[in-house]
């Protein structure tokens, strides 16, 4: 072909490598863990909720070594593979934010803490252990030494028209929720407002629609930065302005989903995540979440909104204490789950299922209203755990992880089921969203369960299911919408496209 032809649209759509998914597992990598295991137990004998029991010590120094093995010591040179990304929110959760505890808690326990917490340490590592099984169970083919791309397969122009208009009624309706509720004090509950499930009927609409901002602003990402454009980053636009938006909300883990979702989608699509730019944005989210939580409070809103900056400079200037109050408070999950080997079955029965079932709470609401949802586990046992709270108007609770709330459900015997399961679905949308289909769509849709499977590990299970649902079923119904025809792809296959030396 002369210099002068112009390039078939076809050849546009050159296959790449995505990701090297088989790789030598790293000697060094095996050389740290015995170091990972000295240097957890040192400061998990000094921790003074964790020190209190040499049992827990034990449990979690193994749980630690276990999920750094998960982290480095994979087969694998893709970062965000799923099992990856579990072990380290397994690590931040269970072994790294419990160090921060402290000795006494505003919870009522009935057996002694010591007791407690190495009971559920055990829990803790007794799940991994079945989620690490039901990951690696082999119900798939070898995984290829390397992922090729599939992008020729879809329409990109379509795709990033049809993610704009998503983007755009997610955003029209977040303004719409917003402006007719009377704002984020109202819709939080913050000084008397109405609570998420009260907008049922009329402002519901709204508030389902507005979630459309998170898949539309992914499609639209990926679908352009497929396209391998320079500065393909800035067509994250949309998710930074979902993000943006959120914070009005000021909920911390909502805001900050749409900047992971982007940075996985860049993973893949753009470059490599490296980890001295991760840290900076660990310690971004870790700043982020200082201020939403101090500016949270109706009391110093006015405060913030006058002057931001120097609101934000003295809150951060005590960062370290603050880093550990989040870390222990909002992340750390040893504590919960604490309360629920507590309470249950003795206060509290087992659910048996009943509380897995929230993800119909909408369509309960739509059917028989207000009041007939299935509670919630962590409302209940903050109510038991808390007795000063039950005549107070305050409403609050917990996030067990999906560790507790399947211990609340069930004996601890029968939690091996849906643990395996877990861990299996992880197999699954990795296997079949990366490594079977490796499209920009894929991408897109992987970026955004992980986040939402991942984020299972820190919330719940049965909190995340219907959201889940809402904010990725678009993803796939666009796929289907915009692949082309069989004939298409065959024919860019035939023209032989060269293929590029894969990344890394």
């Amino acid at each position: 072909m002369s210099a002068g032809t112009p390039t078939p649209r076809s050849k546009r759509g050159a296959r790449i490598a995505l990701i090297r998914a088989r790789a030598r597992i790293n000697p060094l990598a095996l050389l740290a863990l015995p170091v990972v295991a000295l240097a957890y137990a040192y400061f998990a004998q000094a921790s003074p909720l964790l020190g209190q029991s040499f049992g827990a010590v034990a449990i979690l120094t193994a749980l630690a070594t276990l999920c750094v093995a998960g982290v480095l010591v994979r087969p694998t040179t893709d970062r965000l593979e799923l099992f990856r990304v579990v072990s380290f929110y397994y690590l931040m959760a269970f072994c790294f934010a419990p160090l921060f505890e402290p000795a006494e808690s505003l919870y009522v326990h009935e057996e002694p803490r010591a007791v407690l917490v190495q009971r559920s340490a055990a829990l803790a590592l007794f799940a991994y252990v079945c989620i690490a099984i039901g990951y690696h169970l082999p119900f798939y083919r070898r995984t290829p030494a390397v992922v090729m791309t599939r992008h020729d397969e879809y329409d990109a122009p379509f795709a990033t028209v049809v993610g704009l208009a998503l983007f755009v009624i997610g955003t029209v309706s977040f303004v719409a929720l917003f402006v007719l509720a009377g704002g984020a004090a109202v819709i939080l509950r913050g000084e008397g407002g109405l609570a998420r499930t009260e907008f049922s009927f009329g402002l519901g609409g709204y508030y389902w629609g507005s979630l459309l901002m998170l898949p539309g602003g992914a499609i639209y990402f990926a679908a352009q930065a497929s396209r391998r454009r320079a500065l393909g980053w800035i067509h994250a636009w949309p998710l930074v302005s979902a993000f943006t938006l959120l914070l009005l909300l000021q909920g911390r883990h909502r805001a900050l989903g749409p900047l992971l979702v982007s940075l996985a989608i860049s993973h893949y699509l753009l470059g490599r995540i490296r980890l001295p730019r991760l840290a900076v944005f660990a310690l971004g989210a870790i700043a982020l979440s200082i201020l939403m939580s101090s500016a949270r409070s109706p009391s110093v809103r006015g405060v913030f909104a006058a002057d931001p900056i120097r609101f934000s400079a003295a809150v951060l200037r005590d960062f370290p204490e603050r880093a550990e109050t989040i870390l222990s408070g909002d992340i750390g999950r040893i504590d919960e789950v604490m309360i629920v080997i507590d309470h249950v079955p003795d206060r509290m029965p087992y659910d048996l299922g009943w509380s897995l079932t929230i993800p119909f709470n909408p369509f309960r609401r739509l059917i028989w209203g207000v009041g007939s949802e299935a509670p919630a586990v962590g409302g209940r046992l903050y109510l038991i755990a808390r007795p000063d709270m039950r005549g107070s108007l305050y409403r609050t609770g917990f996030l067990p992880s999906i560790v507790g709330e399947m211990r609340a459900n069930f004996p601890a015997v029968l939690c091996v089921f849906p643990f395996l399961l877990y861990g299996m679905g992880l197999r699954a949308v990795y296997q079949r969203l990366v490594v079977k289909r490796a499209d920009f769509l894929s991408i897109a849709g992987y970026a955004i369960l992980g986040l939402f499977l991942c984020n299972m590990v820190i919330q719940t299970f049965a909190q995340n299911l219907f959201e889940l649902f809402v904010v990725s079923a678009p993803v796939f119904v666009v796929r289907r919408l915009v692949r082309r025809g069989r004939r298409t792809v065959a024919s860019a296959e035939a023209l032989g496209e060269a293929l590029p030396t894969p990344r890394g």
